[in-house]
């Protein structure tokens, strides 16, 4: 019984840690987005 009460609590802990890193992989993602973007567009003009 008391595995089947701490089981939830480590599926819980182990998607909001997942969470936390799909938010800095899409930051990071983003600001590559831009910076590359900015590269090209002060290397066009």
């Amino acid at each position: 019984m008391k595995s089947d009460v701490q089981q939830p609590q480590r599926m819980e802990a182990i998607s909001l840690s997942s969470l936390k890193i799909d938010k800095f992989a899409c930051l990071f993602f983003f600001l590559g987005i831009v910076l590359s973007a900015w590269f090209l567009h002060s290397f066009i003009l």
